[in-house]
């Protein structure tokens, strides 16, 4: 089985972040317990590159601007929760992590989304609540609809004071598991 690690020159060069600040992050994303990793030194350790973990490390990336962000606020997106229903009504899964997780592995999925947000701060400004929280959203059907996922409740010093809103467009998804297929497949 291949590893994240050797997995991140191409996806750095899809997204534009160096291969050296990816591993950073993936070193990161273990000590926080987000990625399967297998411990030790050398082959056959590290982290394997699956699609719970590559999808663990986008999603870093969606929340995180730098390194030094990447804390338990990406744990509490993983796990974060579809609102208003039990399931992901695109995918069926039961977090963003596991949701990410199935577009990056299945074709048809993937045909249908359009994008993906990640929103600090009340996704739905209606839903405007004393505490802030992370929101993500999967746009699908041509923007027509969308399943949503929140972050359990977080402590307000978690996060700054201000909305910020990371996406990420369909093309940029399908490349990225284009090359997880076929890095996957060998």
């Amino acid at each position: 089985m291949s590893s994240l690690k050797a997995f991140l020159p191409k996806l750095s060069e899809i997204i534009g972040i160096s291969a050296d600040a990816l591993y950073s992050r993936q070193r990161a994303l273990v000590q926080l317990g987000v990625l399967n990793a297998k411990p030790g030194r050398g082959p056959g350790s590290g982290a394997p590159l699956e699609a719970h973990n590559l999808a663990a490390l986008l999603l870093a990336l969606l929340c995180a601007d730098s390194l030094q962000e990447t804390d338990d606020k990406v744990r509490l997106l993983c796990e974060a929760r579809p609102t208003d229903v039990k399931k992901c009504r695109l995918t069926g899964a039961t977090t963003l992590q596991e949701a990410v997780a199935m577009l990056l592995t299945n074709p048809e999925l993937l045909k249908k989304i359009d994008g993906i947000s990640v929103h600090q701060g009340p996704l739905f400004p209606q839903h405007s609540l004393p505490h802030l929280n992370w929101y993500a959203a999967i746009y699908y059907a041509r923007g027509t609809m969308v399943s949503s996922f929140e972050a359990k409740q977080q402590r307000a010093d978690l996060l700054p004071a201000v909305r910020i809103q990371l996406s990420t467009d369909h093309a940029t998804l399908t490349r990225i598991a284009h090359a997880f297929a076929e890095e996957t497949a060998q």
